[in-house]
């Protein structure tokens, strides 16, 4: 599915919403301008909540990059798969007008899929029904980029055999909401968009709202990027009409997506029940809920400590040990960043200059260092921006290193005493010297690290109900 580019931020549960103090305002800001340097997407669109009420909206960075055009809190986003929670809605909204159940058979309404008499449409639901995924990998594959219908995807993914027998396991499955949103249209008698905008988007004024599986977003919507290991943003490539169906179709500003959240909470549409029908986990045939045992974290040290609402006392001294300092690249040809005597060329290439900076300047040569067969010279400096001649820029970059001081050192070499402390293992390039590789290292040591545990923990292992 889509990325989320739209986020809503809750600042408070109850209350009456009043002006947000300039400081607040002025945080919320630097945090998302920050977040997009750090993370290299190219904008963002916010709606803050609070007491029940939107007291703040913002973009940030830029909704189009060629030609460059700004984002604007107007501007819709796809909201990839936060659609389910639509799909989701209307289900229960159906239950609470006495049309379906939730524990009805698929068979009733579908009986033609695998062993559709087996499965409820709670299990749909839950991703607990065993159908197989038909949207697992995480870009749009060629065959995607075809128009299909929901039809022509059941046909495919579930009308096999199914990859658990139902309710024994979870497993993420977008197929699982395809047969839903059929669920709906067969019981609606029209199409699930019509459905969804009658009874939830309409309702809650959430007009920006379009359904991705038949529309295009058009030129005032913020346009989709992807980017592939460190490079620059690229236009993402589109599914094929009907590809998001009932399972990520949905495309909207931040200001609706709250409005959707606001009314869960004020139980506007959902009864109290209905709510909890959505939000409490569904039980394995065995009367267990699925619970992730173990958890691998891949990102820097600084980030993995950020993302631990509780860290120990030892994640905090060995993560926060190892610091990252932001350092400024230029992908260019101008050669004269490159030793005067060419026999002198390598790899990288260190500038050590009479007056110190502050920071290490380093040039790469990327024709020796992969062994390019090009009529120019191909260089990544790092750190030393002014010398470069612009007109020779290519692009520019920020990446974030790992500082190596002699707390961090130190903090290395606890790897092991961290790794699946609590359950949670930790990879990265941080670890070691801090290159790529280093990081495919130490995901493998991780692993190993992982097995040992596991053959130790086995006899004692029981899963929690």
């Amino acid at each position: 599915m889509q990325r989320l580019a739209a986020a809503v931020i809750w600042a408070a549960a109850c209350g009456v919403a009043a002006e947000l103090p300039r400081a607040t305002v002025a945080k919320i800001d630097e945090i998302a301008v920050k977040s997009l340097a750090e993370s290299g997407a190219p904008s963002v669109s916010i709606a803050l909540v609070e007491g029940g009420k939107i007291a703040y909206e913002n973009a940030y960075g830029k909704a189009r990059l060629d030609p460059p055009v700004d984002a604007k809190a107007e501007m819709r986003y796809p909201i990839g798969s936060v659609s389910k929670q639509f799909l989701a809605g209307a289900m229960v909204l159906l239950v609470q007008d006495g049309k379906l159940s939730l524990d009805d058979t698929v068979s009733k309404y579908l009986p033609d899929l695998t062993r559709a008499s087996e499965i409820t449409i709670r299990q749909l639901l839950s991703h607990t029904s065993g159908y197989q995924d038909y949207y697992p990998q995480d870009y749009v594959a060629p065959f995607m980029q075809k128009p299909v219908t929901a039809e022509s995807i059941l046909d495919q993914w579930a009308r096999k055999p199914l990859d658990f027998d139902p309710g024994t396991r979870w497993q993420y499955s977008n197929t699982n909401y395809v047969a839903a949103g059929r669920i709906v249209e067969k019981v609606t008698g029209g199409p699930f968009f019509a459905f969804l905008w009658r009874r939830i988007l309409q309702p809650l004024g959430m007009t920006s709202a379009i359904d991705l599986s038949t529309q295009t977003p058009g030129p005032g919507d913020a346009a989709g990027y992807t980017r592939f290991a460190l490079g620059p943003p690229r236009p993402a490539t589109p599914e094929g009409k009907g590809w998001l169906y009932a399972a990520g179709e949905l495309a909207m500003t931040a200001h609706d997506l709250a409005l959707w959240d606001i009314s869960l909470m004020a139980h506007k549409l959902l009864k109290p029940a209905s709510l909890e029908a959505m939000t409490t986990p569904v039980r394995l045939r065995n009367g267990t809920v699925e619970h992730f045992d173990q958890v691998f974290i891949a990102c820097h040290s600084d980030q993995a400590l950020n993302l631990l609402s509780d860290p120990s006392r030892q994640e905090t001294d060995i993560l926060g040990a190892i610091s990252y300092q932001a350092n400024e690249a230029l992908l260019h040809t101008d050669a004269r960043l490159m030793p005067r005597r060419r026999l002198a060329w390598a790899a990288w290439n260190y500038h050590l200059p009479i007056e110190q900076y502050d920071r290490v300047t380093v040039t790469y040569n990327m024709n020796i260092l992969q062994s390019l067969q090009a009529p120019a010279q191909f260089l990544l400096t790092l750190n030393r921006n002014a010398d470069v001649d612009p007109a020779k820029v290519l692009g520019s970059y920020v990446y974030h290193h790992p500082v190596y001081t002699a707390a961090a050192v130190a903090a290395q070499k606890r790897r092991r005493e961290l790794n699946g402390s609590r359950r949670t293992y930790y990879c990265g390039a941080y670890w070691s010297y801090g290159f790529h590789e280093d990081g495919v290292k130490s995901a493998l040591a991780s692993l190993d690290d992982f097995r040992r545990d596991q053959a130790h923990e086995q006899p004692h292992l029981q899963r929690v109900g």
